[in-house]
């Protein structure tokens, strides 16, 4: 244990400020424990830090004397005096209770300080940078936390007013240096006087957020259970956080996850492999840098890096989950396919027909507000009309069907939320079919034309080939004439020599019965 103890009043006003701004500032356990531990002294860490806060809380929010923070409960002397030697860079010596150490013993101690204190001034190490988050398990969205620290590597005490290069590998850095706001995906922070600078890491975006539509984001997130191991377990939050985009005062909210669902709307529409939206959060990583330059090489060079520290923030992406909880909330309520079949029974007329099937696509269409409202509207839409195409078809005349098939398909492609009348939408879909009409027969330009053309075509090429036949066909005749005449001059020679043969034999078998 300590042989003797650091008292509230041996502490100047300066070192009562920096105990009091400190312990006053903290925002959580983790934050007093990772700062008052001791190596060696374990126990000094959350469980001093809850009593701490606690305390602090029942004094109404801030501790207004050094002497409040050595009386908090279970505190004592001994831990009172290592919190004011962390704070201030008092050096504090200890002995064992059985009996303390020689002067020897203490002066070899002194020594080896002094060789470690050296050691580290020849090796360049005169500050060391902590960083940490102040709250883990954030959503997508939500602001992180990011609290730096600086602190010299002798006596461990906090170093103010040094400039801090910090740069993420995703998102957008926010810090405020005085009154001015910097942010960016680097950034230059300043250390205040305990030597620390907060830092704050936000999601990207195309467009930067109000301060008002980040409140409302982060209110909203925050019902979300940052402990869900995946979207299925966080099903009924995700289901409220549609709830909460729908009402029709949440404006704030609303233009908030708009901005990010644009941000990844083109990547949610286009994926070809879209992951599962219940089996498991998709993370994102960002690594930030924090990095601490040389006084002199910073200002000539902008290049030397006297200490650095690096830190992984990963944060849930709920946007997908979310996305398919609005989809499949609206396609549960939605009855554009039933009252597609009633239509389909009550109107005879294919004109009418279609008008009242693209009115209640509109009608649909209009009650949903906002970016992802849309999107989620003409999806769901889009589902139901291509059911509808797919199963209630069947009875309707084939002229009806030629009608609807294209027009339907076409009316929820341009469905939207804003307050388009019905006979312009009407207009609109009937000139999409006939610009896609006119699209296939553009290349035939003049219709009959091409038809007159091709009946002239057909009638020269069937005279010419007309013509070519009766020519080869008088040729054949006068070839054959040829051939009948020369064949009747052989009949008549071979009639002329069977006679002759005729007449050999008759005497040849006369000489022959004379011998």
């Amino acid at each position: 244990m300590l042989k003797s103890y650091i008292k509230p009043e041996s502490l100047s006003p300066a070192e009562v400020q920096l105990v009091l701004e400190f312990i006053n500032g903290a925002q959580t356990v983790e934050e007093i424990a990772d700062t008052i531990e001791i190596p060696g002294e374990p126990d000094v860490g959350l469980r001093i830090a809850q009593r701490l806060l606690n305390r602090r809380e029942a004094l109404g929010g801030e501790f207004t004397g050094i002497r409040q923070v050595a009386d908090t409960p279970y505190v004592g002397p001994e831990r009172f005096s290592e919190i004011a030697a962390v704070l201030t860079g008092r050096s504090i010596e200890k002995v064992a209770e059985t009996g303390g150490a020689s002067p020897s013993v203490l002066r070899e101690l002194r020594e080896l300080r002094e060789m470690v204190s050296s050691l580290q001034s020849a090796m360049g190490v005169k500050c060391r940078i902590s960083m940490r988050l102040a709250r883990s398990d954030l959503y997508i969205g939500q602001s992180a936390i990011i609290l730096v620290e600086v602190r010299d590597t002798r006596r461990n005490r906090p170093q103010a007013n040094l400039a801090l290069t910090l740069a993420t590998s995703w998102g957008t850095l926010e810090t405020h240096v005085g009154f001015e706001k910097r942010h960016g995906s680097i950034v230059t922070a300043q250390t205040d006087i305990n030597g620390k600078a907060k830092i704050k890491l936000t999601g990207p975006t195309y467009e930067h957020l109000t301060d008002a539509q980040q409140l409302a984001l982060d209110s909203a997130l925050r019902t979300l259970d940052p402990a869900a191991p995946t979207p299925y377990d966080e099903a009924p939050g995700l289901d409220d956080l549609v709830s909460q985009y729908q009402a029709k005062g949440s404006v704030a909210l609303r233009q908030a996850m708009d901005i990010y669902f644009r941000t990844r709307s083109e990547a949610l529409a286009s994926s070809i492999n879209p992951p599962s939206p219940n089996n498991a959060w998709p993370w994102i990583d960002a690594l930030v840098t924090a990095y601490l330059h040389e006084g002199e090489q910073q200002s000539r060079w902008g290049n030397g890096v006297e200490s650095t520290a690096v830190l992984k923030v990963r944060v849930k992406d709920w946007i997908v989950p979310w996305y398919q909880a609005y989809i499949k909330r609206l396609n549960e309520s939605c009855t554009i396919n039933e009252d597609f079949n009633r239509f389909k029974d009550q109107v005879t007329d294919k004109g009418l027909l279609l008008d009242n099937m693209v009115n209640r696509l509109n009608s649909y269409a209009s009650g949903e507000a906002g970016l992802v409202g849309a999107s989620a509207a003409k999806n769901v839409a889009r589902r139901q009309v291509n059911h509808f195409l797919s199963t209630g078809m069947e009875g309707l005349p084939f002229t009806t069907r030629q009608l609807l098939f294209p027009a339907l398909g076409l009316a929820a492609k341009n469905v939207s939320t804003t307050q388009m009348s019905s006979l312009a939408v009407m207009g609109h879909v009937r000139k999409d079919i006939n610009r896609n009409v006119e699209t296939k027969f553009a290349q035939l330009g003049d219709v009959q034309g091409f038809v007159k053309a091709v009946e002239d075509l057909k009638a020269r090429e069937f005279s010419q080939k007309y013509q070519d036949f009766v020519t080869k066909a008088d040729a054949f005749d006068e070839k054959w004439a040829a051939a009948d005449n020369k064949l009747t001059k052989f009949d008549s020679s071979y009639s002329k020599f069977d006679a002759d043969y005729t007449d050999f034999k008759r005497d040849y078998n006369d000489f022959k019965n004379k011998l």
